[in-house]
C-alpha cells in the first residue's frame, strides 16, 4: 500500500519547478496592486505559457509565502459552493475554523455567497448572465460550466486571463509542473489558463470495482478470477453450487457504470474512446459486439441479476439472503460495511481481462486534476491579491490548512502525519457534519483526498491495489473541450444515439434483438444518425488537447 504524507508529497511537488527567468514573447503585465503596492513584472507570459516572468528575480520561487499578504485588511468576494451538510449547520464559509484562520494569516477577508446545493448550474449560468461578478468565483466541469468551453470564459469577458498572473502563483505553477498530463489540463485549448483547478497531492486511485464473497470462492474450489472464462466458471459454481438466484448484482441506475467495470477488458464501452490518439465510438466496434454476445449468453445461463434494468441500486435483498455472490459496482467501503451488515467477507477483484497476462484499458479513470476549479473575474479590484491568495492554498501551509485545519484544534501529528481529530472524525461519521464544516475556506489548492483514509479498515484499503492494478486506462477519453458550436452540434447528434444505444444493448443482452442477426442494421442506423460528424467534432476536441 503505497501511503505518502503530505508534507513529503508538497516537498517534491514544491520541487518540481518555479518560475525563472526567460525569454519570449511579451503580455501585458497586470496593474500594480494598491492594496500590496506589489508591481508586476514589465513582461508577463511567454511562447510556452507558462507565464515565467521576463526578468530574474520577478517571480517568488515556489515554497516561499511571504505572509501576511496585504498590509492593510482587505475584503474580497467570492462565490463558491457548499456542501450540502455543511449550509444545514453555517450560513457561509466564513464561520469555519480555516477561514477565519486564513484570514489571519493573509490578511484577506473574504466575503462569501454560496448557490443553492440543488441548482449550482442554474445560479452559475444567472450570476454571469447579471454581469455582476464576485472577485473571485467557482467554476466546476460537472455541475457549474459555462457553455462555452474554458477559451470563452475569456474571450467572453467573464475570467481574466492567468497566464498573466501565473508569476504571482508560484506554487500553482510548481503543482501544475508535476507531470505533462496535470500540466495540459489545466490550460484550455490556446494554452491559457482561465481557472486554477484543484489539484490532488497524487492520483486519486480507483474509488469502485468488482467485489466477489471470499468465503464462496473457497467453498467452491476457486481462485481469484481473472479471465472471462474464470469469472465464467465462478459465476456457475455461485449459481449451481451455493444456490444462488443472483449470482451477479448490479442495479438499473448503474447498468451502465457496470459496463465499465465489465466490459473493459474487451477495450469497449458504450461511448467514445481514445484509441492511440484516435477518437472511436466503441459502440459499433466488433468488440462490442463480442461483448454483446458473450453477456447475451450469461444472461441466457442466469448469471446475470434478471432485473438488472429495474431493480434499485440501494437493493441489497440478494445479498443479506445469501442470493449473491458477486457485487460488480462496489465502492471501496463496503468490505467492512457488509462484514458488519451481513457477517460476509466480500474482497475486490480485478476487471476481467481476455486472457491471463493482460490489463484491461478502460476503467474508472482518475487524474490529479480535480473538476472544482476558483477563477478570478473580470470584475474583481485586485486580482493580483486574488492570485496571491488562490496561491497560497497550493503551498505547503496553505495546503495544510485547508485539508486539515488547525493542530490542537482540528487535526494532530500521529507519527508525523497529520490526522483530523475525534471530533471531526465522529461528526463525519454520523454524518452530523462535513469535513467542510471545519476546513470550508476555498475549492482550489492542493486537495489531499487521502485525509479520510487514516484508521480505515485495511480490507477496504486494500480495493485501491487490486482495482488500480487491473486497468491502465489508456483507451479512456482525457477531459476534452468542445467550443460552442461543437457543444451544441455533437449534444443535438448524440442525444438520439445514446438513446438508441442503451436501448439496443439491452435487447442485445436479453435476447430481444440477436445480435448476429441484426448487428449490421443496428451500426448502420448509428451511422445514419449522424455518428460520422460527432466523431470529427471528438477529434478536433482531442486534437487541440495533445497541442496545448
Amino acid at each position: 500500500m503505497k501511503r505518502k504524507s503530505l508534507a513529503m508529497l508538497m516537498a517534491l511537488t514544491l520541487a518540481a519547478g518555479t518560475l525563472t527567468a526567460c525569454g519570449g514573447s511579451a503580455a501585458t503585465a497586470p496593474a500594480e496592486s494598491a492594496q500590496t503596492g506589489t508591481t508586476a513584472g514589465t513582461e508577463a507570459g511567454s511562447e510556452n505559457g507558462d507565464g515565467q516572468a521576463a526578468e530574474e528575480g520577478t517571480a517568488a520561487a515556489a515554497g516561499e509565502v511571504q505572509l501576511p499578504l496585504t498590509e492593510e485588511p482587505v475584503t474580497l468576494k467570492a462565490w463558491m459552493a457548499i456542501d450540502a451538510t455543511t449550509a444545514n449547520n453555517i450560513t457561509t464559509y466564513a464561520e469555519t475554523p480555516a477561514a477565519q484562520e486564513a484570514e489571519k494569516r493573509t490578511g484577506v477577508h473574504i466575503e462569501y455567497s454560496h448557490p443553492a446545493t440543488t441548482a449550482t448550474q442554474e445560479q452559475f449560468n444567472l450570476l454571469v448572465a447579471s454581469g455582476n461578478l464576485p472577485d473571485i468565483m467557482w467554476y466546476n466541469s460537472n455541475s457549474a460550466k459555462y457553455t462555452g468551453g474554458m477559451d470563452a470564459l475569456i474571450d467572453d469577458g467573464i475570467f481574466l486571463d492567468l497566464t498573466d498572473y501565473l508569476q504571482y502563483m508560484p506554487n500553482y505553477v510548481a503543482a501544475m509542473k508535476r507531470n505533462e498530463e496535470t500540466g495540459l489540463q489545466c490550460k484550455t485549448d490556446t494554452g491559457r489558463y482561465a481557472v486554477a483547478w484543484m489539484l490532488n497531492v497524487e492520483k486519486e486511485w480507483d474509488w469502485g470495482g468488482p467485489l466477489v464473497r471470499k468465503d464462496w470462492l473457497e467453498d467452491c474450489g476457486l481462485d481469484t478470477p481473472v479471465t472471462y472464462d474464470d469469472w465464467y466458471e465462478m459465476l456457475k459454481a455461485f449459481k449451481e453450487q451455493k444456490g444462488a438466484t443472483v449470482p451477479m448484482l448490479t442495479g438499473a441506475k448503474e447498468f451502465y457504470n457496470m459496463l465499465e467495470d465489465l466490459n473493459a477488458g474487451y477495450g469497449v464501452t458504450d461511448d467514445f474512446i481514445n484509441k492511440d490518439g484516435k477518437a472511436t465510438y466503441a459502440p459499433i466496434l466488433d468488440d462490442y459486439k463480442d461483448f454483446m454476445k458473450l453477456m447475451n449468453q450469461w444472461y441466457a445461463e442466469g448469471l446475470i441479476d434478471p432485473e438488472f434494468m429495474t431493480r434499485d441500486t440501494q437493493d441489497q435483498s440478494t445479498m443479506a439472503n445469501d442470493q449473491t455472490g458477486v457485487h460488480l459496482f462496489g465502492v471501496w467501503t463496503f468490505p467492512s460495511i457488509f462484514e458488519a451488515k451481513y457477517g460476509q467477507e466480500w474482497v475486490p477483484v480485478p476487471y476481467p481481462v481476455k486472457s491471463e497476462g493482460e490489463v484491461a484499458h478502460l476503467g474508472w479513470q482518475q487524474y490529479e486534476i480535480c473538476s472544482d476549479a476558483l477563477g478570478i473575474t473580470t470584475s474583481c479590484k485586485d486580482p493580483v491579491l486574488a492570485a496571491k491568495w488562490i496561491d497560497y492554498f497550493y503551498s505547503e501551509e496553505g495546503s495544510l490548512l485547508k485539508n486539515y485545519g488547525i493542530e490542537g484544534e482540528t487535526f494532530e501529528y500521529i507519527d508525523g502525519e497529520p490526522q483530523l481529530n475525534d471530533e471531526v472524525r465522529k461528526a463525519k461519521a454520523d454524518g452530523t457534519k462535513s469535513g467542510y464544516d471545519y476546513l470550508g475556506v476555498a475549492l482550489t489548492g492542493i486537495y489531499d483526498w487521502k485525509n479520510s483514509l487514516y484508521g480505515n479498515d485495511e480490507k477496504n484499503l486494500v480495493c485501491y491495489d487490486v482495482w488500480d492494478a487491473s486497468t491502465d486506462g489508456s483507451y479512456v477519453m482525457p477531459p476534452i473541450s468542445m467550443t460552442s458550436d461543437e457543444g451544441t452540434n455533437y449534444s443535438a447528434i448524440m442525444g438520439d444515439i445514446t438513446t438508441y444505444v442503451q436501448e439496443c444493448t439491452v435487447k442485445f443482452i436479453t435476447g430481444a434483438m440477436d445480435v448476429d442477426k441484426e448487428w449490421d442494421n443496428y451500426v448502420s442506423q448509428i451511422q445514419s444518425m449522424g455518428i460520422e460528424q460527432a466523431t470529427e467534432y471528438q477529434q478536433a476536441a482531442l486534437d487541440r488537447y495533445f497541442a496545448r
